[in-house]
């Protein structure tokens, strides 16, 4: 019988292994589908809002643009971009709203940019947030990721707050990667 239990546990190892590689062979794929579109100019504002500009960067963790802004929907929210020349280094700008409730005082976020951390923020109010990106960080490939990772998010309706069960984190509002040179930043 102990022998079975092993056996049972390698194949649910195994299948643990393989719904991780197709989860991520997916997320290549739409983020080379949304790439394909996600044309980027250093210093181009994305607009988060109803019929803003940011739609084709979006690739996972967004909810349905609202009126003035878009909210991250999962505990991770990732965003594609290409440019037509490597990029240099560059500063991350956002502003966004944190969802607070309950004993929900600040949103806890990192940025990713390519796989590497970029910046750290504990958002507890409306604001402009910024961090730089370092060349170093880009990946080998044309297809340049940003993901926020928001563990903190949380629904409305876990909270009696209302009957949303969509796990929010940031409303975000607008996003900019200005080139660095432009604020000065030089190696």
């Amino acid at each position: 019988m102990a022998q079975t239990k092993t056996n049972l546990l390698d194949v649910d190892d195994l299948m643990a292994r393989i719904r991780a590689e197709v989860s991520q062979q997916m997320h290549r794929s739409a983020l080379q589908k949304r790439s394909s579109q996600a044309l980027y100019s250093p210093g181009q504002v994305l607009n988060f809002k109803k019929g803003g500009n940011a739609e084709s960067h979006l690739v996972d963790g967004w909810a349905t643009a609202e009126t003035n802004y878009r909210w991250t929907v999962s505990e991770s929210a990732t965003m594609a971009f290409r440019f037509e020349q490597t990029a240099a280094d560059m500063v991350l700008t956002f502003t966004a709203h944190p969802h607070l409730g309950g004993e929900t005082s600040r949103q806890t976020v990192t940025a990713s940019w390519d796989n590497t951390p970029v910046g750290s923020w504990n958002v507890s109010q409306p604001g402009t947030y910024s961090t730089l990106i370092l060349s170093e960080a880009n990946g080998s490939d044309n297809i340049h990721n940003l993901r926020f990772s928001i563990p903190t998010c949380f629904s409305p309706e876990s909270k009696g707050i209302s009957a949303d069960p969509r796990p929010l984190g940031l409303a975000f509002v607008e996003l900019i990667l200005h080139p660095a040179d432009a604020f000065g930043f030089q190696k």
